[in-house]
């Protein structure tokens, strides 16, 4: 039997005769578990991208999709389509998503390179300092760049005046242009990149790139000739991430001020569905570009799943890989892209946080703990992160387990399509469906709720499932089929033996849900009304330096959370 094919021992076929034996309670266990789960990804999947598509096709401009007064119309899609300025705003788009997808992998890869092959002090040390600032908030780090960028105060700006452009009233850099904003949100996916770029480098056979030097090719033929196309289903994984990341990261383009210079796709989504000024929301137009932006990522899945379904495989010796080198042609550019990537992620956002709180001193920290609206949007912004993880890892985990192992059906596969489907819907449009559907269904306390907040946050399940999924194919089912025969429970054999052997894997994908929760603007923004987090809590208080304190005091937070979460999860692993 493959690793990939489910065991037919584990008591998921119907058992013949009533009663209450062990294979009649499992076979019970798992039509309910398979009941809800599906219930949970109609509600987190299935009904948002339904909503999207039901309003792409009602009107007039102004009026609610579910509104009685609303009708059936085209007008959305002819506009979108025909209209030219649609067209500019999709070559903006194309342009801004392509390069900042190149900048990522192009820095993912030169870290990811440093980290693992060449021979540097610390490489664990590195790998950490590049991943870390996914952990940031947005606003962190785009408030470094813009203290040393702004056309007329920024630090950078300043020095270049006075020393090269003294003739100039400003600049001469700017960040509200396209080149700029393609470099900020290429640097803001690096840490995806690097680890899938790092990961393939690590499991990468290195005999081939030996026989290629030893028969005298160049470290250059041998990149592009061995290495490169060895790397290509890493590298086209990364691309899809990039892309995916691109339109669902709004921050880069709002907070550089790059929205009266740049059309781009996620703002002209944000201003249709809040209205522009003196006009009203145009829902309709949103789901419509919406549902045209899903066709597009969705046959851009397709091609990269193809792309894929190619195995890959090198035959050498076990954990062959080349030495680690100290000196090579590849060494300066890729320590200055090193050197590059810490100063913009680091130095800049830690140099703004850290002179704001010392400019503030002690009274700005004394006013950022005894803030009422920091308490409160901590308070709201834990909950509803862990909420969401919690929810997000256990629907994740149920998926994960029926399509695995449970039997060969239509709803084995609908359930892995509606789990990965979240790929194609970026945040935005995430934000706008669950708003509408959260009008829709006003009877329910949703809009404006935690309960509301966590459910929204919670649809992102496509890479922790991913992850669970791949995590539940390395499990072997023995044990479980053993708890099954011996009468146990379906609970106490998922409590004793399937939490603890996937307790790492749980743990990473609980992780990924409450970073994406805990840095998350666009879907709080739209759905939680009045419920404070750390990225719309605004100021928490008049001292200067004060709102630069709570940002580090929320950002010491996460952290936290993140290392207990990661430290349980090990610890769980290490008792088996």
């Amino acid at each position: 039997m493959k690793a990939s094919e489910p065991d037919e021992g584990l008591i998921l076929t119907r058992p013949r005769g009533l009663g209450s034996s062990p294979r009649e309670r499992w076979w019970r266990g798992e039509r309910l578990l398979a009941w809800l789960t599906g219930s949970a990804l109609a509600l987190l999947v299935a009904v948002p991208i339904g909503m999207l598509a039901f309003a792409s096709v009602r009107g007039p401009v102004g009026a609610l999709p579910i509104q009685s007064r609303a009708y059936f119309t085209l007008d959305h899609y002819r506009d979108a389509l025909l209209r030219v300025s649609s067209w500019q705003m999709a070559l903006d788009t194309a342009v801004y998503v392509a390069g900042a997808t190149a900048v990522a992998l192009l820095f993912g890869l030169a870290l990811a390179w440093l980290a693992v092959r060449a021979k540097i002090p610390a490489p664990n040390l590195l790998a950490a300092l590049v991943v870390a600032p996914f952990l940031f908030p947005p606003s962190a780090i785009t408030g470094g760049w813009l203290r040393l960028l702004r056309p007329r105060s920024g630090a950078v700006n300043v020095f270049l005046r006075e020393h090269f452009f003294q003739d100039a009233a400003s600049g001469p850099l700017d960040t509200a242009n396209l080149p700029m904003l393609i470099l900020g949100q290429g640097l803001f996916m690096v840490p995806i990149t690097f680890l899938v770029l790092a990961a393939a480098l690590r499991n990468l056979n290195g005999a081939s790139e030996e026989l290629s030097a030893a028969s005298g090719g160049s470290p250059g033929a041998t990149l592009r000739r061995v290495t490169i196309p060895l790397l290509l289903p890493a590298i086209l994984t990364g691309a899809v991430l990039g892309v995916w990341f691109c339109l669902d990261w709004i921050d880069a383009p709002f907070d550089l001020g790059a929205i009266g210079a740049v059309h781009l796709l996620t703002i002209r989504l944000h201003f249709q569905t809040i209205g522009s000024v003196g006009g009203f929301p145009n829902f309709g137009g949103a789901a419509a570009h919406a549902v045209l932006t899903l066709l597009v990522l969705a046959a851009l899945f397709f091609l990269y799943a193809r792309w894929t379904r190619r195995g890959y495989e090198t035959i050498g010796a076990p954990g062959a890989s080349p030495a680690r080198r100290t000196r090579g042609p590849w060494m300066a550019p890729l320590l200055a892209a090193a050197l590059f990537y810490l100063l913009a992620m680091w130095v800049a956002p830690g140099y703004n946080l850290a002179s704001s709180v010392a400019r503030g001193g002690t009274d700005a920290i004394a006013a950022a703990a005894s803030s009422g609206r920091f308490w409160e949007a901590a308070a709201n912004s834990l909950i509803a992160a862990a909420g969401s993880a919690t929810l997000g890892t256990a629907v994740v985990l149920a998926v994960a387990w029926l399509v695995v192992r449970g039997p060969r059906s239509a709803g084995r596969g609908l359930m892995d399509a509606l789990a990965t489907a979240p790929l194609v819907v970026p945040g935005l449009l995430a934000a706008s469906a669950f708003l509408l559907v959260y009008l829709w269904l006003d009877w329910l306390p949703l809009w404006g709720t935690h309960l509301g907040i966590i459910l929204a946050l919670s649809y992102r399940l496509a890479i922790p499932y991913r992850l669970t999924n791949a995590g539940m194919r390395q499990v072997d089912p023995a044990m479980e089929e053993a708890s099954a025969t011996s009468g146990a429970p379906p609970l106490a054999t998922l409590r004793r033996i399937l939490l603890p052997l996937m307790a790492p894997t749980l743990g990473a994908a609980w992780i990924v849900f409450f970073v994406f929760a805990i840095r998350e603007r666009t879907v709080v923004s739209y759905v939680a009304f009045q419920v404070r987090t750390f990225t719309t809590m605004g100021s928490v208080a008049g001292e200067p330096g004060a709102n630069a304190a709570a940002e580090l005091a929320a950002l010491l937070m996460s952290l936290a959370v993140v290392a207990a979460v990661r430290w349980l999860s090990l610890r769980a692993a290490a008792r088996q």
